[in-house]
């Protein structure tokens, strides 16, 4: 169980002493939560594991939800299907910044040629809400719901910049740091600093810590409170842009779009 699912079982816990808390529902989602693209397809086992339960509790809300289409299996392991995006819908259909803020990320894409991003913090990792894929070939594709280890992504940096120093260390400490590649920073200390700087500079960099062959630039957004609560990016194929490119010509054009983000953000409803 990583740090992010402790927090929300921590949380549930919490919420399970009102008596109006559905236990078999919060366990329904973590099976679900499972599914993250890392590997396309779980076996029994790894869906356990990552849900934190047996795998004979796992084995029947996978049943369930190979039943229901949101799960398929092949032979000994489980995929996800196209119907889980129904679950986002909600959130997409009443959320009114989603098509504005669609609209400029777009024409931030078109106007690079490179794949854009909203990207929310959720505890120790950040999730992808609104994405604009550039169309030129061998393009970045960013996709919706895509979460990400906030430590070594310049979403999440630019995100945990906006935190007070203590919350950043208590975040940092309570995460999973994988070494994900060979340039992965996984070092308290050195991580910190990171964030530090990009308090400083307005903006984080993620280069190839991930993902290998693919480094990216972020910004934070503002509420009209004047609260951090997004970040907008650009990803970029590594072996395409160099870090440079991404700093001194398409971090100006990122600054434009968040601050026209901003506007939306304003009268929508991320927080």
């Amino acid at each position: 169980m990583n740090s992010s699912e402790r927090e929300r079982a921590a949380q549930a816990a919490s919420a399970a002493g009102d008596g109006l808390f559905v236990r078999a529902l919060e366990r329904g989602l973590a099976v679900i939560r499972a599914f993250d693209g890392s590997p396309p397809e779980l076996s029994l086992s790894e869906v356990a594991g990552r849900a934190g339960m047996s795998p004979a509790a796992a084995r029947r809300y996978l049943h369930t939800f190979v039943e229901l289409g949101y799960l398929a299996q092949h032979g000994r392991t489980f995929v996800a299907q196209p119907k889980l995006v129904e679950l986002a819908f909600p959130y997409y259909a009443t959320a009114a910044f989603t098509r504005p803020v669609e609209a400029e990320l777009e024409r931030l894409a078109t106007e690079v040629g490179e794949s854009c991003a909203l990207t929310v913090r959720n505890g120790a990792f950040v999730t992808n809400v609104v994405c604009a894929n550039a169309h030129r070939e061998l393009a970045i594709q960013i996709q919706v719901g895509r979460q990400l280890p906030a430590y070594c992504s310049a979403m999440g940096r630019i995100l945990l910049a906006a935190l007070p120093a203590d919350e950043v260390r208590e975040v940092l400490e309570s995460a999973e740091r994988v070494r994900h590649t060979a340039h992965t920073v996984t070092d308290l200390a050195e991580l910190i600093g990171i964030i530090e700087r990009a308090r400083t500079c307005g903006y984080a960099v993620g280069d190839e810590e991930f993902q290998v062959g693919i480094r990216s630039v972020a910004v934070g957004v503002r509420n009209a409170s004047g609260e951090v609560v997004g970040a907008v990016s650009i990803s970029a194929a590594a072996a395409r842009v160099p870090t440079s490119t991404l700093t001194a010509e398409l971090l100006s054009k990122l600054r434009s779009t968040a601050e026209r983000v901003e506007v939306h953000l304003a009268t929508g409803s991320v927080r």
